[in-house]
């Protein structure tokens, strides 16, 4: 069975799981300062985010600095079904199931080096590993008969987190001008457990693994411009040159190259602001997987934040949003709104980030996912709720 087969066959057991199966929760935040501003790390000043723009390598400081991450990821869903009477006709919507989580991730760790005796003068490099994608998921619900006589139960586990090792190298020509090159190697291992327990002994219980790899070598290219002290923009390119999965789910993906691009804005006022967008676009309508279409659109992001220095020594605060067009389908875009603290502890420096996205959407309005009869339907309550601590500091060599 191919992987988009066999993870829409899940799904469909399941009521739909569209980016835990198909492509894995895409963008953990890697410092909490970039999740504080509405993720944005493109333009985050820090090794972390020198390893997703490479031309800021030797933006991150002169000397060495080191930088790590990690928090925990609340989700919360409920999944209500339309209930009908003996006539066929709808009489409201009955509770599905409901499932909570709590889990932790590691955001990353990364280091940067610049203006080191022996070094080309505007020449930094940075490396370093960083959580990528997640596809991590619990789901479970009891079976129940039309007179709520207990039948069984249902459990869907899938796991796994993809991780990748990045390193970056960017020059300076000039002191308005950064150039930056970069790659990674990204690698996951995904496991997913289905399990039917009933309990008439005469049907049999369900147990069903998979287990896949996936491997993706990815380039990056990118440039920053200062043309003052107070305006920063960057833009940039990252390309996989080879991608697959093997295991249970077997064969080359053909994944489009990620485009991004931001802007800093430092106005000058009492309050140290700095005003930070991003912006990236990736062409998913032409993904494939084992030569097939995926099925899925063009997808985009769009984020901007604010940070203040508040007068009299006190810490730095953040806030922010994001909007993502997801890639499978309109009712699965989402709105992210982001806040967080920054403190100085002599000489390192605590970021506090949190990020709070609802979500509503109808199984009916996935067509990937076609589970259900024709006027049957099923609403999927999603919240996901971020916190991340990360710490850094820079050594002057």
């Amino acid at each position: 069975m191919t992987l988009l087969g066999g993870l829409l066959a899940l799904a469909a057991m399941t009521g739909g799981l569209p980016e835990d199966c198909l492509l894995g929760t895409p963008g953990f935040p890697v410092t909490a300062r970039s999740l504080a501003m509405g993720r944005a790390e493109f333009m985050d000043p820090s090794p972390m985010g020198a390893l997703a723009n490479p031309s800021a390598a030797v933006s991150a400081g002169v000397g060495l600095s080191l930088c790590a991450s990690a928090g925990m990821d609340l989700e919360m869903e409920k999944r209500t079904r339309t209930v009908y009477d003996s006539f066929g006709s709808s009489i409201g919507e009955a509770e599905h199931s409901f499932d909570r989580s709590a889990d932790l991730f590691p955001g990353g760790v990364a280091a940067s080096l610049a203006g080191f005796d022996g070094m080309p003068r505007g020449l930094g490099l940075a490396a370093g590993w960083r959580a990528r994608n997640g596809f991590g998921y619990d789901w479970d619900r009891e079976v129940r008969s039309e007179y709520y006589a207990l039948l069984g139960s249902e459990a869907l586990s899938i796991s796994g987190t993809a991780g990748e090792l990045c390193a970056s190298a960017s020059f300076s020509p000039l002191d308005a001008l950064s150039l930056g090159l970069g790659a990674g190697w990204l690698s996951c291992t995904r496991e997913e457990t289905w399990r039917q327990i009933w309990v008439d002994e005469s049907i049999p219980d369900v147990l069903e693994t998979q287990e896949s790899d996936l491997e993706v070598v990815t380039v990056r290219a990118a440039f920053t411009a200062r043309p003052s002290r107070r305006v920063t923009a960057s833009a940039g390119v990252e390309a996989p040159l080879s991608a697959g999965w093997s295991g249970d789910a077997d064969g080359p993906l053909d994944l489009p190259p990620l485009a991004r691009a931001g802007f800093l804005w430092i106005p000058g006022n009492s309050l140290r602001s700095v005003f930070t967008a991003e912006f990236s676009y990736r062409a998913m309508s032409g993904a494939r997987f084992d030569g097939a279409d995926m099925g899925l659109r063009d997808s985009w992001s769009a984020s901007a934040g604010v940070e203040n220095s508040l007068p009299g020594g006190g810490p730095e605060c953040r806030f922010g949003f994001r909007y993502d067009r997801s890639p499978i389908a309109r009712c699965l875009d989402c709105v992210s709104v982001t806040a967080g603290l920054g403190f100085d502890l002599s000489g390192w420096t605590l970021d506090a980030g949190g990020l709070f996205s609802p979500r509503t959407w109808e199984q009916v309005d996935v067509g990937s996912l076609p589970s259900f009869s024709e006027g049957d339907s099923l609403s999927v309550e999603e919240t996901e709720t971020v916190l991340l601590l990360s710490l850094s500091r820079r050594i002057s060599l």
